[in-house]
């Protein structure tokens, strides 16, 4: 999901993200950025996500509820307008980022 929102937002490669991260006074390395973007994470960082939403141009809560959907297959907001109304928003992009992935793998 981190991924998919990377290439959503347009931010690039994860040097980029790393110096974004390093600029905002958080540790992380490219291997560490990489099992947070497969979703391998234990026990994720909360400040390593809110600099990571805040880059996305997400909510945090947006970007947790995001998360919890993907691993558990739960939808904590219900109920909940803004947070739902923003995760609609942001799988909608994902699905256009998905689409255009495997346009791009077929030209290959």
């Amino acid at each position: 999901m981190l991924k998919k929102l990377r290439f959503a937002s347009n931010v690039g490669g994860h040097g980029k993200v790393l110096r974004y991260l390093k600029d905002n006074g958080i540790k992380c390395s490219q291997s560490l950025l990489v099992v947070y973007e497969k979703g391998k994470i234990g026990n994720p960082d909360p400040a390593i996500l809110r600099q990571l939403a805040s880059l996305y141009g997400v909510s945090f809560e947006g970007l947790i509820a995001l998360l919890i959907r993907e691993k558990y297959g739960v939808d904590f907001t219900e109920g909940k307008a803004a947070p739902d109304i923003e995760i609609q928003q942001l799988e909608k992009k994902l699905a256009a980022i998905s689409i255009e992935i495997s346009k791009l793998k077929k030209r290959r």
